[in-house]
């Protein structure tokens, strides 16, 4: 069942829903440019898959996607390929016990350029991981985020960032995270290539491949920063505040 289901979106927004479905916003294919989600209550995946993740115009400049300020609890939040996709200041909070999915995946086979940008969000138990990419997808930045991960019920042991072997890893940035593995220890990457990434200045608890990389401090800061209280769903009846979401009495 879809909540949303569009067509080659141009300049538009979607905001203030309260969406409960198994995909909450589908806008796949087409050449989508200038689509805002936000402040949205959303139970389902947010799927916008292109083929190699379709080129960026100028039309789309900065962002074909910008979703931020959202609260997303199912651990399949979004679905790609999709380039120019911003992903920033929401709340990802999913139950240990409904661990299959990766937050975001990406399917098919040709390979997308990106870029692909998740920063200043909160992940609470992110099931097989944060990222997984089945193609190349190169411009990937993940950087201060705080992502917390508890034993799940399979558990699950798979690294938290799963990018294809072949990726242009000098053009992927995992940096200023806050990561902590209470229970189960994981690994920060799938495969020994990710090492090649720029890792560093994360702070890392219970995470068990820190030989692979360095790692190193640059001083910047860590974690989400500018981050406020807001409020999501058709009424704004949901008050986010970091990992903390609660209904508003009226």
């Amino acid at each position: 069942m879809f909540g949303i289901k569009g067509r080659q979106a141009i300049d538009t927004r979607i905001h203030h829903n309260t969406i409960r479905c198994n995909f909450a916003i589908e806008l796949p294919f087409e050449n989508d440019r200038g689509v805002e989600i936000d402040h949205n209550y959303l139970s389902g995946v947010v799927s916008i898959p292109k083929h190699a993740g379709g080129p960026i115009t100028k039309d789309d400049e900065p962002w074909a996607f910008h979703l931020h300020h959202n609260y997303f609890s199912t651990s399949y939040a979004i679905e790609g390929p999709r380039n120019g996709l911003l992903i920033e200041h929401n709340l990802f909070d999913f139950e240990t016990e409904r661990d299959g999915g990766n937050l975001i995946s990406i399917f098919g086979k040709a390979a997308a350029p990106g870029p692909i940008t998740f920063r200043h969000n909160y992940v609470s138990n992110p099931g097989r991981g944060v990222f997984w990419s089945s193609p190349v997808v190169n411009q990937l930045t993940f950087v201060n985020n705080h992502i917390i991960t508890r034993t799940t019920a399979t558990p699950r042991k798979e690294g938290l960032f799963g990018m294809s072997k072949r990726t242009d890893f000098s053009s992927v940035r995992i940096e200023d995270n806050v990561i902590e593995c209470i229970g189960q220890a994981r690994p920060l990457v799938r495969n020994d290539e990710s090492a090649a990434a720029s890792i560093k200045n994360n702070r890392l608890t219970n995470v068990s491949d820190t030989n692979r990389y360095g790692n190193g401090p640059s001083g910047d800061p860590v974690g989400p920063q500018g981050n406020k209280p807001f409020r999501v769903g058709v009424d704004g009846e949901y008050r986010v505040d970091r990992f903390q979401i609660n209904k508003i009495d009226r």
